[in-house]
């Protein structure tokens, strides 16, 4: 099967970046967290109209070279582009009890981010407001996916209860076919989580399925969530905030396995939908 996974990123540096060395000072890691910009829906001609949406997607590195060249120069204040790939990684994450201290550990988190195989700085030293005006004529590069997967669990359909919306959400495997050499060299597929809306969401939830092969072009979503826990001590609830991280497509094709949707006018029902949201 081909493969697909490049993010195409234009945005602002809204917080200094993360440098980690060892003791050696030998590069560890870099982070970024650049602010983008997208639409909440694409015309037939693919392109991006409807309401203004702001994301914090996070770049992250653990190549010595891109590090020194490409990272250690940026400061808040710049704007950049970035050519990656979108990543996923499961790891162990703990909570603390507000009220006893008990330390809870959840082997099930996953961190979502951009490895980068290209930096550039293209301004630097403008304030929020300078940045967040460019980013508005900025709206078709500022945030871009492009990558093919198989859903490797059932679509979740459903309605908003707060807004009364449709919504979709289901999980993809994605073969890489770039090889990260900072990687074990057995992880060679990552599992992001895709999210729709309206009739769009309508629409994938009739045609796909577990095994069902896709390519989506879209952007990254980030958002705050909530997380809800119950203390396995004390018995009590306890909330912390969290960053969830998904793909929200524009366009998705329907590749193998799929059950084939009639052709609609898909232009004009993207963007009813788009003004009901």
């Amino acid at each position: 099967m081909a493969k697909e996974n490049t993010v195409y990123l234009y945005g602002y540096v809204s917080i200094q970046p993360k440098i980690r060395v060892n003791e050696k000072n030998e590069f560890l890691s870099g982070r970024i967290v650049l602010t983008t910009i997208r639409r909440s829906y694409a015309t037939q001609e693919l392109i991006l109209k409807g309401h203004i949406r702001w994301d914090a997607p996070s770049v992250f590195s653990r190549n010595p070279y891109i590090i020194k060249h490409q990272m250690l120069n940026v400061a808040k204040g710049d704007m950049l582009f970035v050519k990656g790939t979108l990543c996923t990684k499961e790891v162990p994450k703990r909570y603390i009890c507000p009220n006893c201290g008990n330390e809870l550990v959840k082997e099930e988190g996953v961190v979502v981010y951009v490895d980068p195989i290209y930096i550039t700085k293209i301004e630097s030293g403008l304030s929020q407001g300078e940045a967040l005006e460019k980013l508005k004529s900025s709206d078709e590069i500022s945030n871009q996916v492009f990558i093919m997967g198989t859903l490797c669990r059932e679509i979740n359909f459903y309605m908003d209860e707060m807004t009364g919306r449709r919504e979709c959400q289901f999980q993809i495997a994605s073969n890489r076919k770039r090889r990260i050499l900072e990687d074990e060299p057995e992880r060679r597929t990552d599992y992001p989580w895709v999210k729709s809306f309206g009739q769009n969401a309508a629409e994938y939830a009739a045609a796909l399925h577990t095994n069902s092969s896709i390519y989506i072009n879209g952007a990254i979503q980030t958002r705050d969530v909530i997380q809800r826990l119950v203390c396995a001590s004390c018995g009590l609830p306890y909330e912390r905030p969290a960053v969830s991280t998904e793909i929200v497509p524009y366009f998705i094709e329907y590749l193998h396995d799929c059950e084939l949707p009639e052709p609609k006018d898909k232009g004009e029902r993207e963007g009813a939908d788009a003004k009901k949201s």
